[in-house]
């Protein structure tokens, strides 16, 4: 399912983690969204999101070094 396009997308999911948004990012990944969390664990550090980092950690995010 996506929401009127895929920055859309990209933008609530965005919003959700920088939010701490725990529940609303469990039932996206639930009701089969593709999210693609990769970068997420850094936004959620940023807004000292800690249990949305754990629950990325979770979800199976993949974390490579630059």
């Amino acid at each position: 399912p996506s929401i009127g396009g895929s920055s859309a997308v990209h933008s609530l999911v965005k919003t959700v983690v920088s939010s701490n948004k725990v529940a609303v990012y469990r039932h996206l990944m639930d009701s089969g969204f593709s999210l693609q969390p990769q970068n997420l664990i850094f936004l959620a550090c940023q807004h000292g999101c800690v249990e949305m980092v754990t629950v990325l950690m979770e979800t199976g995010v993949s974390v490579t070094r630059r």
